[in-house]
């Protein structure tokens, strides 16, 4: 990923809360987005955290402090990205 930036189309497609968070991040889809994966990005864009998503809440307890960016992607490889605050 390059120029990674908070992409505001995405909040109408995916919730991410609670924000700020401290241990998990739960989402909730607006639409049926077929996520595959997601993406934890430090805001220099190096990431920190990558899995296949399981429609499980996402672990960030050992994220230090700050803010981040979540980047998901779909079945078609389409990128959605958003930030988020741990606590």
């Amino acid at each position: 990923l390059s120029g990674i930036e908070n992409n505001p189309a995405t909040n109408k497609i995916i919730r991410v809360y609670p924000n700020p968070s401290q241990d998990f991040l739960y989402l909730e889809q607006q639409d049926l987005l077929p996520i595959k994966q997601y993406q934890i990005l430090d805001i220099q864009g190096k990431i920190l955290l990558e899995n296949i998503w399981k429609y499980e809440p996402i672990k960030i307890s050992t994220l230090p402090a700050g803010a981040y960016f979540l980047n998901f992607q779909d079945k078609d490889g389409k990128n959605y990205t958003t930030q988020f605050v741990k606590k």
